[in-house]
């Protein structure tokens, strides 16, 4: 893998991590704010993180 794509994996690794965070932590507030609903982004959020982590496995 050359040096432009390596640094194109980790700017994606990035991005999707900060996403994957904005949409966990919108679940955890609606968790605290007494909503059940909050569930539902927690678990989108594990998932992205999931598929994340098998996709980074193949491109190494």
């Amino acid at each position: 893998m050359e040096i432009n794509e390596l640094q194109q994996v980790i700017k994606n690794h990035r991005w999707s991590g900060l996403w994957n965070g904005v949409v966990i932590g919108m679940g955890v507030g609606y968790l605290l704010s007494g909503l059940i609903l909050g569930a539902l982004p927690i678990a989108m959020g594990l998932v992205i993180e999931i598929l994340q982590r098998k996709k980074l496995s193949k491109v190494e």
